[in-house]
């Protein structure tokens, strides 16, 4: 299983995928429509985004299995 943690940026409420166990350092692999792969630090996850909804990350939710993940494990954090 591939766990994911899909939250909302404060910002511009953009839904990220968070992938807590792909990780360098301080930096999270994450996952969005509009760029999709990228490092993300930590702090970033924390300071700048919030839970999102279900409601709200189910388009990236289809997108991220249409990309393959096929075993995604939602959870509430990192």
């Amino acid at each position: 299983m591939t766990k994911v943690v899909f939250r909302k940026a404060r910002k511009d409420a953009e839904i990220v995928a968070f992938f807590p166990e792909i990780k360098t350092g301080d930096y999270i692999l994450s996952y969005a429509h509009i760029g999709q792969h990228s490092d993300a630090h930590k702090d970033y996850y924390s300071r700048n985004t919030v839970k999102a909804t279900e409601q709200e990350y189910q388009t990236l939710l289809n997108e991220l299995i249409g990309q393959g993940y096929d075993d995604l494990e939602i959870v509430n954090s990192l």
